[in-house]
């Protein structure tokens, strides 16, 4: 083999100038991008357009997402004003009286349908 082949030789120039090429041109493109006439043309040909179609298609979603989230929240809510100030029979309120008293009420809880028999 000859020398200039293993040391790069004429392939380690071209791709020394192709890099260089391409930095110049990353250099150009950076350049061009920090211009604010480029920005605003990016933002009202490209960026604006995606943004309102992406909105457009996402809103429905959206809402029903905040309704179910909504609802949720308001049965969770609901669900522990019910709990914690729920009287019936059986000698009182069984979430505040403790598991002592919490079995006493549903040794003389009757099932409606047990009822009838």
């Amino acid at each position: 083999m000859s020398a200039s082949i293993i040391s790069g030789g004429t392939a380690g120039a071209a791709e020394s100038r192709s890099t260089q090429l391409l930095k110049q041109w990353i250099e150009k493109a950076a350049l061009s991008l920090k211009k604010e006439e480029t920005k605003q043309w990016l933002q009202v040909l490209i960026i604006d357009p995606i943004l309102n179609y992406i909105m457009e298609r996402s809103m429905t979603y959206l809402m029903i997402c905040l309704a179910v989230f909504g609802a949720m929240l308001l049965f969770i809510i609901l669900t522990f004003v019910l709990l914690v100030f729920r009287t019936g029979g059986g000698g009182g309120n069984s979430v505040m009286m403790g598991a002592a008293g919490a079995a006493a009420a549903a040794r003389h809880f009757v099932c409606p349908s047990c009822a009838n028999l």
